[in-house]
């Protein structure tokens, strides 16, 4: 089954001449078009539902809007609806209450068919004044966002179950004497989200060497599990806007991220993004945006590193950790712009990033007109090394991804 969701939000702008404390009661209204194709039915949907098709007749629409990034969670009155007849357009309101005033909401609407729920996109709005007006602050996840670009490829993790086959996974010990085992079981889509998750388990490791120098086969087991996502061989890029909505985990051990490799030569020559890595720098809790490339030695990198203490965050926000945050990249062939929330984190000058001649490599991998040359897009949960030592009351630890958008300029 094949299911395309183009999914518009839209909140009303509603104003109300109700005395001031006075209990209001305002609609939040969702238009969504749902276009399938090779299905014989439709799923029921949030709001203001608009279904066209045959064979619709009895279908049970169960619609909603789940609420996310705020600690003020309101009353919604979800409803069940029977469509009846062959080609239908029904218009259904879901009511909002006990709202509270300048705050922000973000709305997800949904719609269930059977056991599957599948997630709309994000949009966010906030109340104003004694009368609760509502009218839309930033409206997330929409390629009308962005002038001048195109949305080429995307993830919204909307259907239960396992990642879209867009996905590959890492598997074994990999790098940097983690302490995981990368495995496909600990990666599945739940209630929106692609949700990795860290565990605190023992595997056997099958590649144990007894008496070897290398650390990935002297050990004999692992005593904790995750995964490591790839794009790789699916979904290359060069240049454009990649935007990840994430809930990282912050305790102790964790070493969440989102990178990009080029898919040709050996790391670094291959030029590695780091558009988020979370982990513990000279001690301190701290966000990370790089890129490195190759010096003049073997699997030796130079480095343009930003490193920006938890605290820098949170000290304007308590609760950030408890929230989903928006990292971007913007890139070009002049320049790699990093941000957190839209704040810039690092600029990196596309002119500094040459090779610097290890097998008489001196390409740029960040704008190498080389064919074929493009990056993949990496999600994983490392635990341990440069996480520091787990906090074993933390497990599970999970990271939770709403959406992967890549956006490309227009021709």
């Amino acid at each position: 089954m094949y299911i395309l969701l183009s999914i518009i939000i839209f909140p009303f702008l509603s104003c109300s001449n109700d005395n001031e404390g006075t209990k209001n009661t305002a609609p939040l209204s969702v238009n969504l078009s749902l276009l399938m194709n090779d299905v014989e039915y439709y799923s029921s949907v949030t709001g203001i539902l608009e279904i066209y098709g045959d064979g619709l007749n009895g279908l049970t629409v169960e619609k909603g809007i789940c609420y996310s990034a705020s600690k003020s969670v309101p009353t919604i009155d979800d409803e069940t609806t029977t469509v009846s007849g062959t080609a239908n357009t029904g218009q259904f309101e879901v009511n909002v209450s006990d709202l509270k005033e300048l705050t922000n909401y973000m709305a997800r609407p949904y719609f269930k068919y059977n056991n599957d729920v599948y997630y709309g996109r994000v949009v966010a709005f906030k109340t104003i004044g004694s009368s609760l007006e509502f009218y839309p602050s930033t409206s997330i996840g929409s390629s009308e966002d962005y002038a001048g670009y195109t949305l080429v490829w995307s993830d919204e993790f909307n259907i239960d179950g396992l990642p879209g086959s867009d996905w590959s996974y890492e598997n074994g010990f990999q790098r940097n004497q983690e302490l995981q085992w990368y495995q496909r079981d600990n990666a599945s889509v739940k209630d929106g989200c692609l949700v990795i998750e860290g565990r605190r388990e023992t595997i056997n490791n099958p590649n144990y060497v007894a008496g070897s120098n290398d650390w990935k086969t002297n050990r004999r087991t692992a005593e904790y599990t995750s995964s490591s996502l790839t794009t790789q061989g699916t979904q290359e890029f060069m240049y454009g806007r990649f935007e990840i909505r994430a809930k990282i985990p912050v305790a102790m051990g964790s070493w969440p991220a989102i990178w990009l490799l080029g898919n040709q030569w050996e790391w670094p020559m291959n030029g590695e993004i780091d558009v988020l890595e979370y982990y513990l720098k000279n001690g301190t809790p701290s966000i990370l945006a790089n890129a490195c490339w190759s010096s003049n030695q073997q699997w030796t990198a130079v480095w343009n590193e930003k490193v920006i203490p938890l605290n820098h965050f949170t000290a304007n926000d308590p609760d950030w950790i408890d929230k989903f945050h928006i990292w971007r990249m913007d890139w070009d062939r002049n320049n790699i712009r990093l941000y957190l929330d839209d704040e810039l984190l690092n600029d990196i000058d596309l002119s500094q990033t040459y090779n610097q001649g290890y097998n008489n490599n001196y390409q740029n991998p960040f704008n190498t007109d080389t064919e074929g040359f493009a990056h993949y897009i990496l999600l994983n949960l490392a635990l341990g090394s440069n996480g520091g030592t787990p906090d074993n009351n933390a497990f599970p630890m999970k990271y939770k991804i709403d959406y992967v958008r890549v956006y490309q300029p227009e021709s």
